[in-house]
């Protein structure tokens, strides 16, 4: 009952397990007391579609809120609110949330600053907004709609299945470290997929499939970093593939790492568009496809000053303008030759209309809804065999060198958003070629 759970929320200490049985349970809780790293405090349901926390639209609760730290959030359902769950408790640690389910409410999961090392995979957050509606449409009114929002430091965020947010995955403190995002699919980002704007250092995107985003991977800015995107896929790019921008006119981006990524886009195969300059950043490995012809014949169309980068070994297509914005102005290739034969992009290749093995080729137009694709090589695509070897992360690969883009060709199928049951980092095989970097110990819950 409601005044059941009520009651033993309001008792909870450490090693205490809430189970919920079956049923709605209308209006909004709160938690306060705290778990121990050993015996955390455990509100589980009996199943993720039968138990259900509804907050019976309520214009500004969070229909559950954590105040402490070491609880664990488990296989229920959180609907009907402004909020779904939100951490209160600033400096709160070792929080986790699995296999939860939240939809009809603006914000799914929430934080506040200084946290530290909270678990949140496997859920399926499901928002408000439904896709071609972005960003530009109305002037960034729901850029702050946030799907699952961390603060501080540590924290991973995995295998969950995110629609429908203005941001659905998102850092929320400048300084941010260690934290990883891997394994999620990302679907129907009004603004964008991944925000890791504002941290400092070490934090990760990895092995993510973004399906009708806006712009799926956000730097706005990056404090020195590194800060990587590796091993990504990315389909029905509504404007930039990547966002190098900045904080007013001196907070610039600097230390983006960006390797095995797979881009398919209309427009463009690469569009950036920022006055402000990108410093000290490496796109290595990966692959960008655009439309045939590209709009207005650039396949790459960069604006923004380029300051000390890093950038071949990718492939591209089509054929068309390569413009690229450096300091001293904008250097225009006519075609790729022109580009190789100038001595940029010396290891690149150029694609051809047949990339993938299942045919995909750019959307004619972002506003068409589109399914997550597979974008799996083509046995003989010229992407394949041609990626430079990167110590730790694809020299495990198949052939006579790693393949560019995300997926290495003969590897075993990625596995985006959750998991089955029972298979979770301590069992989970990752394969050849998934350039998974984690350093998450503090944040398992086990």
């Amino acid at each position: 009952s409601v005044s059941g759970f009520v009651s033993a929320l309001s008792s909870a200490s450490p090693g205490d397990v809430i189970t919920l049985g079956n049923g709605t349970y209308a209006g909004s809780f709160s938690l306060y007391a705290s778990g121990t790293a050993q015996n955390p405090i455990i509100i589980r349901g009996a199943s993720r579609d039968g138990v259900i926390l509804d907050g019976q639209a309520c214009p500004s609760c969070n229909v559950l809120e954590i105040y402490g730290s070491y609880v664990h959030v488990e296989s229920l359902t959180i609907q009907n609110a402004q909020r779904a769950l939100r951490f209160q408790g600033t400096g709160a640690t070792g929080n986790v949330v699995r296999r939860i389910r939240t939809q009809e409410t603006r914000l799914g999961i929430g934080s506040k600053p200084d946290q530290l090392d909270f678990y949140i995979c496997d859920n399926v957050l499901q928002g408000r907004l439904s896709w071609p509606h972005i960003y530009t449409d109305d002037g960034g009114a729901h850029s702050n709609d946030d799907g699952i929002h961390v603060s501080g430091h540590g924290h991973v965020v995995c295998h969950n299945r995110i629609k429908g947010f203005g941001d659905l995955l998102k850092i929320g403190q400048d300084g941010a470290r260690a934290i990883d995002f891997y394994g999620n699919e990302l679907l129907s980002a009004y603004d964008n997929g991944v925000e890791l704007d504002g941290s400092t250092g070490n934090t990760r995107c990895q092995r993510n499939r973004f399906t009708n985003n806006f712009v799926p991977l956000s730097f706005q800015p990056v404090y020195g970093g590194p800060a990587y995107a590796i091993r990504n896929v990315a389909v029905n790019i509504a404007h930039e593939q990547f966002k190098f921008h900045a904080l007013g006119t001196t907070r610039e981006p600097s230390g983006m790492i960006l390797w095995h990524n797979s881009f398919v886009s209309p427009d463009h195969a690469i569009v950036m568009s920022t006055s402000a300059t990108s410093h000290y950043f490496t796109l290595v490995n990966n692959l960008y496809v655009g439309p045939s012809p590209p709009l207005s014949g650039r396949t790459v169309s960069w604006d923004g000053p380029i300051n000390n980068a890093e950038i071949d070994y990718n492939g591209y297509y089509p054929d068309g303008i390569f413009r690229w914005d450096f300091p001293a102005g904008y250097s225009t290739y006519a075609s790729f030759a022109a580009m190789q034969a100038d001595g940029m992009e010396t290891n690149g290749v150029l694609l051809d209309s047949s990339t993938f093995a299942s045919g995909l080729t750019a959307p004619a137009t972002y506003t068409a809804e589109i399914a997550p694709q597979d974008l799996t090589l083509a046995t003989a695509d010229p992407a394949v065999d041609r990626a430079a070897v990167l110590a730790n992360i694809n020299d495990d690969f198949i052939g006579a060198g790693p393949d560019l883009g995300a997926l290495e060709l003969g590897c075993a199928k990625q596995i985006y958003g959750p998991r089955p049951v029972g298979v979770d980092e301590s069992n989970q095989s990752f394969g050849c070629g998934t350039g998974l970097m984690l350093f998450v110990a503090a944040a398992l819950p086990w």
